[in-house]
């Protein structure tokens, strides 16, 4: 079996993604990349913390993000046939934003905006989706980085390479994710999410006024 991205689509268990799959009126609501058939290690763009839903960039997910009060996410999994030169091309990239976490956020303005089907491009800030779209255009020429997907179009777009849908496996025996996990007291929780906006706010500004 040769190399595959995983493009692991998500119905999350929290009452964020209840809001968002409501407004949306699609069945998943978060998307994120593996490059491990176990899943063990997932990238996306997300909150950082669970009790601070707004403060978020790019993190590295395990399967204990899935599960909430026994509650376990309903997922949709599909893989990407890649070749061995892009799989060394992704581990390093995804290792590279491991590394320097600090330089991302998650862009608030495009997840503002996407009920109308626009992005609000800012450099080094994606949504869950837009991250998606710019990975998977590396490797699969009909998702483009530039345009607006939601989670469900790339669902579709890729839905010829199903290997799985249904709860998140073996979740059970995952470790829990404690930095995840960790409390933040609301008013951290709106201080990390203001620094976050003043951020994205600059680096828009930075961008189009240079």
């Amino acid at each position: 079996m040769g190399k595959r991205l995983f493009v692991v689509f998500s119905a999350t268990p929290l009452k964020m993604g209840t809001i968002i799959r409501t407004a949306t009126g699609e069945r998943y609501n978060h998307v994120s990349l593996s490059l491990d058939k176990s899943l063990g290690k997932m990238y996306s763009f997300a909150r950082h913390y669970k009790s601070a839903p707004l403060y978020g960039g790019f993190v590295c997910e395990t399967p204990a993000r899935y599960r909430y009060k026994g509650k376990t996410a309903e997922i949709f999994v599909c893989a990407l046939p890649i070749s061995e030169e892009q799989y060394c091309e992704l581990s390093q990239k995804f290792e590279e934003m491991e590394k320097e976490g600090h330089k991302y956020c998650y862009n608030l303005f495009s997840a503002a905006l996407a009920p109308i089907s626009l992005r609000f491009p800012i450099k080094n800030s994606f949504t869950c989706a837009e991250f998606a779209a710019q990975i998977i255009s590396a490797v699969y020429p009909k998702v483009r980085a530039d345009k607006f997907y939601s989670v469900d179009d790339l669902r579709q777009l890729l839905s010829a390479f199903a290997v799985y849908y249904g709860a998140f496996p073996n979740i059970k025996d995952s470790r829990p994710d404690l930095s995840y996990e960790k409390h933040i007291p609301f008013r951290k929780a709106c201080r990390l999410t203001l620094r976050s906006g003043k951020k994205l706010v600059k680096a828009s500004l930075n961008e189009r006024f240079k």
